[in-house]
């Protein structure tokens, strides 16, 4: 049957004939032109239809319904109007108890509805429950038209509690509805209609009253109905859509992941199963949009960020303008550019921000609640514009609009006690710039009034607390009143102990939980300051969470300000010695350690729980891949959102399998941080020597054995001082003056006159070495005393092995051999399998590196290893042959290993960081993914392969960890870049003293050979920069 078959001149049934066919062809296929095709027939069919007609109500229903379906695709304000002229009239054309009464009284209901939604007019709302109501009364009993329109009643009284927050209203709503489903056949549309209509009355009830049990029913009763619904069914986008707004509710009520990543999933589908041009398009984009932005904020994800104003902006365009739902839109859009410009720092997004919430202002309809809402939105903005111009019109402004905002907002708003907290923390800005004491004691009421309004799990507590810490320490600070600091203790404490909330909220709550309960009252410290340490330490590794990819991982550590070291002191001042390497070593290597667990060999657990051990290993093996792969942009952005989130499910399997393993007899402590029984070992080879720094103190502890250990008051340096240090040797490494123009760099050093090194060296050798080395007793030998520095924070990467009064002066040198950890757990005996017999040794070497300077002493560096390494154990890689994968599949199987090459330290991203080989780079992201069972000692023979991230003293981001903890025991690596001379001079003494007489060469050997080698170079009279730079990590 073509378009056109049934046009003919029969009069108004035929009309009404094509009108239905039409009609019914636009539900099948959603095509414009039917439905106007229909609506022109059926129009032309009731215009042909008296009213004392019997078909004439029939008709009307048709036109109605035609009209009614316009309208909920393309929104046109005057469709739904004549929907409801037609349905109406035929309403006046049926007497009282006619068959038909009912279901024109349920349509009529429901095109109303519609209306309201449309015009969030509360009088339309009002007669669609009149309409339901009689409806219901007047069908049959049981009937399908009076259950219909019994669920249809139900709906609708939700959403006048929606409006009214009438709790009659709700419980009404869930009894009818849960009539009409009892009442229903099973295994019919019309039963997952309910369910749906069930579901959404509990998930109203608890955005109301918070109850998580109706949560949970919502989350039930939309997850069955999704899945009862066909995939071709019209209702499908609608109902994953449901499903996506609870789970993202559940998400913000418990903060897990998963929920969120599955709200996001359900979001995705219905706005790809929503056609283009329908009117839910816009609604469902601006859902799956807000629930996108939950997570950016969550994980600082600056994908997502992009993702979710995408949506918004797409559901902004989508909404006409004189929609009752834009100026919530524009609202969410604000939100999204708001928390972007928290994260990134951009001041359009502020400014962007404000600009979406006057348009959403403008939008409103200028109810209380949305007054409120909006000025608070505007003002938060305008807040934090201030605080990053300090305009001082921006907080005033900002004042009268959150002053505005908290007084349209009733007491029992779920948004009161976050606006209260906003409108105090300005206050306390006000308070900062006038210095008017009421207006810091008015700070604190308000912020003190949005505390006792705050639930106890809310997800805003943390940072409600926080502000008002925060309050009382500038109190404290201004009058030095013990009251006042107990105070700021108090509510830091609570802040930081929150089990929900922002993990940076919380982490600087305790840090400044710490700062304020050292400060000592009448001689004594508070004595909460233990419990302080011990809080922010076990939220380190949240704020490194095992879900981020590892480069996140350490931009979040490196975005927070270093505690391990205040964290020591405190321990030291208690002499808890014992307590104070436990916790720095637990505050140390976090992501490191993470990389290690999935490591761990699982020897006793496989001969006990075998089953445990096997579902550990399979997922140690898919974090361990997934921790080495930050982005994969040749799959798609769908493929690449399911990647993250079976990669975040996994986290959580982890995280639940590790709990029920430490609940079995003997693996309580398993993968937890090691106890001081377990860390003393680390000094079985000798003394041990940790370095830590704090705005209190510098301490050094010495472990002279696993049966002794030894506190130094550093009393001659401070943080200040490293710091500076620090600054110097980076002035020294602009400023070396080589007598060719090969370094091992990737760009050449700028040539500067000072040379401040050897201040540098005396400095540390009179206020930290010397100091050691008479503690130990040692004196000036021609076989020195082998110890081993573990410097953390702020004396990471300074040349301790060469401190010394260079001009005939001593030096550490003459007193010991050094050797650097940048863990103890390195030197813990478990953690050391025994030399394999085999025995292969890779050599590289990259003369003329593609896009570099030339290393023509990388050359005879080979050549000179040739001479020492017999044939058969030596693998050689030169130039074009030393490719990144080539080197790869010899890295699996080599003992030693010797890396001749340019070096790159990228400190903005450091897994980033690289041997530079003859066809790209190998990366430090590519060495942690790989397995090295046989690896014993690496020479690193290029620049800075043993110089962190400044920002990251403690992570040890550089290319020598990297192969510390991707199996190597012993590595020589270099603080900053050598030159291209020095590296076959020093490869030659080492390894012809390593490979004396024909036993095999020992690792554990090489910080003495290196010792021997670089005392040769000394000799030679070279400045101090070209020897120096050489350093031994490891056994």
């Amino acid at each position: 049957m073509t378009d056109w078959m049934l046009a003919d001149d029969d009069g108004a049934d035929s009309y009404y004939q094509q009108g239905l066919y039409f009609s019914q062809k636009f539900n099948k296929i959603q095509n414009e032109d039917s439905n106007s095709k229909a609506i022109k027939w059926l129009n032309l069919a009731n215009s042909l239809t008296s009213t004392d007609d019997p078909e004439k109500v029939t008709r009307l229903i048709a036109l109605g319904k035609a009209f009614h379906d316009r309208f909920e695709w393309f929104g046109h304000i005057e469709d739904v109007n004549s929907a409801i002229s037609s349905l109406e009239e035929a309403l006046t054309l049926l007497p009282l108890l006619h068959e038909q009464k009912p279901f024109v009284l349920g349509c009529l209901g429901w095109y109303y509805r519609s209306r309201f939604h449309r015009c969030d007019s509360l009088s339309d709302l009002e007669k669609a429950v009149i309409f339901f109501s009689d409806a219901v009364d007047l069908a049959p009993s049981g009937k399908s038209v009076q259950l219909s329109t019994m669920a249809n009643l139900g709906e609708t009284l939700q959403f006048r509690y929606q409006k009214l927050k009438n709790a009659n209203d709700i419980d009404l709503s869930i009894a009818k509805i849960t009539q009409a489903l009892e009442l229903t056949k099973d295994n019919t549309s019309a039963k997952v209609s309910r369910l749906e209509a069930l579901g959404s009355a509990y998930w109203r009830k608890y955005e109301n009253l918070g109850h998580m049990a109706d949560l949970i029913s919502a989350i039930e009763h939309h997850s069955n109905t999704t899945n009862l619904t066909s995939d071709n069914d019209p209702a499908k986008p609608n109902r994953h859509n449901n499903l996506a707004l609870v789970l993202q509710q559940k998400f913000e009520r418990e903060m897990n992941l998963t929920d969120l990543d599955s709200s996001i999933v359900h979001g995705m589908l219905a706005v790809k199963l929503t056609p283009d041009g329908h009117l839910e398009k816009s609604q469902r984009l601006d859902n799956l949009g807000v629930s996108i932005l939950s997570r950016a904020i969550t994980l600082k994800n600056f994908h997502d960020f992009e993702v979710a104003i995408k949506n918004m902006s797409q559901a902004v365009e989508l909404t006409p303008e004189n929609h009752p739902c834009l100026s919530e839109r524009l609202n969410n859009l604000e939100n999204a550019f708001h928390a972007r410009y928290k994260v990134v720092k951009n001041l359009d997004d502020l400014n962007l921000a404000i600009i979406t919430t006057q348009k959403a202002v403008a939008a409103s309809l200028k109810t209380d609640s949305e007054k409120a809402l909006y000025l608070s939105n505007l003002s938060v903005s305008m807040y934090e514009r201030f605080l990053r111009q300090k305009n001082y019109s921006d907080l005033v402004a900002a004042i009268a609009n959150m002053s505005k905002s908290v007084n349209l907002t009733p007491d029992n708003h779920p948004k009161k006690s976050v606006r209260l907290t906003n409108y105090g923390n300005a206050l306390l800005s006000q308070y900062q710039v006038s210095y008017l004491v009421d207006d810091l004691n008015l700070a604190i009421n308000t912020l003190l009034k949005g505390i006792e309004l705050i639930p106890d799990m809310h997800i805003e507590r943390a940072s409600s607390l926080q502000a008002v810490a925060v309050a009382y320490r500038i109190k404290y600070d201004k009058f030095k009143t013990s009251t006042d600091l107990s105070l700021a203790i108090k509510y830091y404490s609570a802040s930081a102990q929150q089990a929900v909330g922002s993990i940076s909220v919380k982490f600087e709550s305790a840090r400044q939980w710490i700062q304020l309960a050292h400060i000592k009252i009448d001689g004594t410290k508070d004595s909460s300051l233990m419990q302080a340490c011990y809080c922010a330490l076990n939220l380190l590794p949240q704020i490194a969470w095992l879900g981020f990819d590892v480069q996140q991982r350490f931009k979040e550590l490196s975005e927070i300000p270093r505690v391990t070291g205040a964290i020591f002191a405190c321990a030291i001042e208690a002499e808890n010695f014992h307590l104070a390497l436990e916790w720095l070593e637990q505050g140390r290597s976090i992501v490191w350690v993470q990389l290690l667990q999935l490591r761990t060999p699982l020897d006793m657990l496989q001969l006990e729980h075998p089953v445990l051990a096997k579902q550990l290993a399979e997922i140690s093996k898919i974090l361990e891949y997934g921790n080495s792969v930050s982005t994969i942009s040749a799959i798609s952005a769908e493929s690449q959102e399911m990647t993250a989130q079976r990669y975040r499910k996994t986290v959580q399997k982890w995280n639940e399998l590790l709990s029920s393993i430490r609940l079995l007899h003997g693996f309580e402590q398993f993968l937890l941080p090691k106890p001081y029984s377990a860390l003393c070992t680390a000094a079985r080879y000798g003394p041990v020597i940790v370095l830590s720094a704090s705005e209190y103190h510098c301490d050094a502890l010495i472990m002279k054995s696993p049966e002794s250990i030894q506190h130094i008051s550093l009393k001659d340096i401070n943080e200040s001082d490293l710091v500076e240090l620090h600054g110097k040797l980076s002035s020294q490494q602009g400023g070396r003056q080589f007598r060719d123009d090969h370094y091992r760099h990737f760009k050449p050093p700028v040539v500067k006159q000072v040379d401040p090194l050897k201040a540098v060296l005396k400095a540390l050798w009179n206020k930290v070495v010397k100091p050691v080395i008479s503690a130990l007793e040692i004196q000036k030998s021609d076989e020195p005393v082998r110890l081993w520095w573990c410097p953390t924070g702020p004396f990471a990467s300074l040349p301790l092995h060469a401190a010394g009064i260079q001009e005939d002066g001593d030096t550490a040198m003459d007193y010991v051999i050094s050797s650097y950890l940048t863990s103890l757990s390195h030197l813990i005996p478990q953690h050391h399998s025994s030399i394999n017999n085999s025995f292969q040794f890779l050599a590289l070497s990259q003369g003329a590196t593609p896009g570099a300077s030339a290393l023509p002493a990388t050359v005879k560096e080979i050549e000179v290893i040739r001479t020492v390494v017999p044939s058969h154990n030596l693998i050689t890689l030169k130039g074009s042959d030393a490719t990144v994968n080539e080197t790869l599949a010899h890295l699996a199987n080599t003992s030693w290993c010797h890396f001749a090459c340019h070096g790159k330290q990228d400190s903005s991203t450091p897994l980033d960081s690289a041997f530079l080989l003859h066809d790209g780079h190998l990366k430090l992201s590519t060495i942690m993914k790989a397995n090295l069972p046989n690896a014993e000692f690496a020479f690193l023979s290029a620049c800075q392969t043993a110089t962190g991230d400044e920002k990251l003293p403690d992570e040890a981001t550089h290319l020598a960890a990297g192969l510390i903890h991707a199996g190597f025991k012993s590595v020589v690596a270099t603080l900053w870049p050598i030159a291209d001379q020095d590296g076959p001079i020093i490869a030659k003494e080492m390894y012809e003293k390593l490979f004396e007489g024909s036993r095999r060469p020992d690792p554990t050997q090489a910080a003495i050979a290196l010792h021997n080698a670089i005392w040769k170079l000394r000799r030679s009279g070279v400045p101090s920069s070209r020897w120096v730079p050489f350093i031994h990590i490891g056994i």
